[in-house]
This record gives C-alpha cells, sequence and structure tokens, in this order.
C-alpha cells in the first residue's frame, strides 16, 4: 500500500486504518496540502519510483481524489493495469433518482 500523503490528519487518515485495521503502508509519500497541481504533480513524481520499485502487478485507486488520479495516471503511463473502486457506489444511486449536487439541501 502507497499513501500519497494528500489527507494526513487523523480523521482523514489514520482512523480509517485503525477502523479498517490496514496494515501500515509501505510508502507513505508525504504530500501534504498545496494547490491540486502541485499535489498531484509531487504524487505522481513519488508513485514512479514508488511504482518503479515495488513493480505492482496492478494498481488499485479508490475514491476521487487527486491521489486517485495521480495513481492512476501514473500506473497508465508504466502500463500497469489499473483498478478503480469509487464510494459513490454505496450510495444506490441507480441514476433513475440521481443525488442531489448539493447534499445540504
Amino acid at each position: 500500500m502507497v499513501h500519497t500523503g494528500q489527507h494526513y490528519d487523523y480523521e482523514m487518515s489514520k482512523q480509517f486504518f485503525n477502523e479498517l485495521s490496514l496494515p501500515d503502508p509501505v510508502v507513505n509519500l508525504g504530500v501534504g496540502s498545496g494547490s491540486h497541481n502541485w499535489q498531484t504533480a509531487q504524487m505522481m513524481m513519488g508513485l514512479d519510483k514508488a511504482y518503479a520499485e515495488l513493480k505492482p502487478d496492478m494498481v488499485l485507486v479508490p475514491g476521487d481524489t487527486n491521489s486517485t488520479l495521480a495513481g492512476a495516471l501514473t500506473a497508465a503511463k508504466m502500463y500497469a493495469p489499473v483498478a478503480h473502486v469509487e464510494a459513490g457506489v454505496r450510495s444506490f444511486d441507480n441514476h433513475l433518482n440521481p443525488l442531489p449536487l448539493d447534499l445540504a439541501e
């Protein structure tokens, strides 16, 4: 598992590892805060090195974050298969009754 460090506070990072009993990441890029472009570029450079060392058979990218984009694009450029998991499937939104754009409404 490679952690980009895009989300680094307890509630957005370590809490998920603890609650889901996930092992610590093999690599933590520690990217932190920055503009979308800066974050994505930093992640891609770090992932390029990590993927070259780890030689994954497949890259699984969850969600819809800068990390997802960086992980998928870097893997694709290295000709590694990519699988994507989106949490939105838990909404049971079958597009017959689409989710509202503003959930606060």
